[in-house]
């Protein structure tokens, strides 16, 4: 069996690298869900100049299946980061880190620095 500092220094370094990892997927899931919100603002925008154009312009010069076609583009890019749910994948990650942190400080107790004020506190009460 391992010595406990060993295994301690082992347990840490796993939880380092989880936060870490929650850390960088936390950031590319909120960079992915800007760019969801950014196409499907887009082509919003884009379906309302396409109707303008359509309605100023007439049917003959403009087809109307642009608009339509923005439109339902939108809807997919909007739809699509409401299904994989970005917003509540992160609030999740979050809640793992925050688990991961105390785990750390739990971590950090389990061996304690026998010549810290707390640690002295305690001796003394328990001797007497």
């Amino acid at each position: 069996m391992a010595p406990l500092p060993e295994v301690i220094e082992c347990c840490r370094g796993w939880i380092n690298g989880q936060e870490l990892w929650l850390a960088k997927a936390i950031k590319k899931q909120q960079s992915l869900d800007k760019r969801y919100v950014l196409l499907g603002s887009l082509c919003f925008l884009l379906a309302l100049a396409a109707s303008i154009a359509y309605w100023l312009a007439g049917a003959k010069i403009i087809d109307s299946l642009w608009a339509e076609t923005l439109i339902g583009c939108s809807v997919a890019f909007f739809g699509y980061r409401e299904l994989i749910g970005y917003g509540d994948t992160n609030a999740r990650y979050g809640r793992s880190r925050a688990q991961f942190a105390r785990a750390r400080e739990a971590l950090s107790l389990a061996r304690p620095d026998p010549h810290s004020p707390g640690m002295l506190k305690m001796r003394q009460q328990l001797g007497g």
